[in-house]
């Protein structure tokens, strides 16, 4: 029942906040509660200039599909062409910060369509060159997912083929010290993998 934080800001307001993982509607109760709370609190009934701003701050989560037809048609919920133009601005901005590049290039180009009567050139010619800066920044990164990937196999073969080498030299030393101590090569080929009686007949 207790809300996170109070302030009073510069402009002699009250600002109550609250964080929220999740969105409901039921909350809303919750701060009214606060508002009433602080009233009493900060006994300011009386006073009908104060002002008091609820901020509720989400923590990021991925947009339901519901929520990203509403950052679509956002714009077009405003009676002017200004307005509805300084809205698609702000959605810019807010889209910019979406995670999911899926999620991003749907509501963007959803945006592009649905406010093609009111979006200004420029703003649109902006956001087109942010969808496209964003497929190829994709396409950069799978290119350099696939480089590391190669790198990554190419360092395995070589690290194999090191290991067998470095295995093959032991047994060659191996395989002198006893054929100097009289051992015969199919004694040998029997103690020793990796090793063919040529090679063996070769160290004679």
């Amino acid at each position: 029942m207790r809300l996170d934080n109070l302030f009073r800001l510069k402009d002699d307001s009250l600002a109550l906040v609250d964080y929220e993982s999740t969105y409901d509607y039921e909350d809303k109760i919750k701060y009214l509660n606060y508002i009433v709370r602080t009233l009493k609190r900060c006994k300011v009934f009386k006073d009908s200039r104060q002002v008091i701003r609820m901020i509720v701050i989400y923590t990021g989560e991925s947009l339901l599909e519901q929520e990203q037809m509403q950052f679509i048609i956002l714009p077009l919920i405003y009676k002017g062409i200004e307005e509805k133009q300084n809205c698609i601005q702000r959605c810019f901005e807010m889209g910019k910060r979406i995670e999911s590049r899926e999620i991003q290039t749907f509501v963007f180009t959803g945006l592009l369509v649905f406010t093609d009567k009111v979006i200004r050139r420029e703003d649109s010619e902006k956001i087109r060159r942010w969808l496209e800066m964003t497929q190829v920044g994709q396409i950069i990164e799978e290119e350099i997912q696939q480089a590391v990937a190669e790198v990554r196999r190419q360092a395995d073969e070589e690290k194999k083929e090191a290991v067998q080498s470095a295995s093959k030299n032991a047994n060659y030393s191996t395989a002198q010290k006893m054929l100097a101590c009289g051992i015969s090569i199919d004694q040998i080929l029997q103690c020793i993998d990796g090793l063919t009686r040529r090679e063996l007949e070769a160290m004679k």
